[in-house]
């Protein structure tokens, strides 16, 4: 196999869908772009497609990332600053504010990111209706849930035992004419589960 094509086809994928998408490939590019199994235009459209999105995930949960391309004399300003779901997206239509898509119903529509859930008390009590006294099995998933975070098993709120607090690997998109916005998961996380679901 000639190096030159594995190289092309790094190039066709930068072309397509930018810095971004090369820099944060994984492993599996290098194959893809040797054997270019599933590579033709309806990839390169897609990935087109795709740029704008690409670049709001990696301006906002790593915001240093375009310096890596100071090493090959590339220039790329940032273009999106805040956090991830800050930003709309949508495959025909450049990315706007959030905030942007709710005005046309709330002219002074403002909000801001919650880091932590937080209980209404208004709607609960002081009771928090996610805890389980002791340890016991989640009511929604039916896995262990446990305040020890090595033995929680339970991920319906990972935030409330402990867990990983990186923004969640979705974006907000703009759904179609007369909707508003859903949510799009831009990646797919395993969890081994040891107990079978008690619902």
């Amino acid at each position: 196999m000639d190096c030159r094509a594995i190289w092309r086809g790094y190039k066709e994928v930068k072309d397509a869908g930018g810095w971004v998408s090369l820099a944060f490939a994984g492993s599996g590019i290098y194959r893809f772009c040797k054997y270019r199994v599933g590579f033709g235009k309806a990839f390169t459209t897609k990935l087109g497609r795709l740029q704008s999105n690409l670049e709001i995930a990696a301006d906002t949960i790593h915001p240093e990332w375009r310096k890596l391309l100071h090493i090959i004399g590339q220039e790329s300003p940032t273009v999106y600053y805040g956090h991830p779901h800050d930003w709309v997206v949508s495959d025909k239509a450049m990315p706007v504010s959030l905030a942007s898509t709710y005005r046309q119903w709330y002219p002074d529509f403002q909000f801001r990111q919650l880091q932590e859930s937080q209980l209404d008390e208004l709607v609960w009590g002081l009771e928090d209706p996610r805890r389980v006294s002791g340890t016991g099995f989640c009511g929604e998933c039916g896995y262990l849930q446990s305040a020890i975070v090595s033995t929680n098993e339970c991920r319906c709120f990972p935030e409330l035992y402990g867990g990983c607090k990186a923004p969640s690997a979705v974006q907000v998109f703009r759904a179609a004419p007369g909707k508003n916005n859903g949510l799009v998961a831009r990646c797919v996380r395993l969890f081994k589960r040891k107990h079978s679901c008690r619902r």
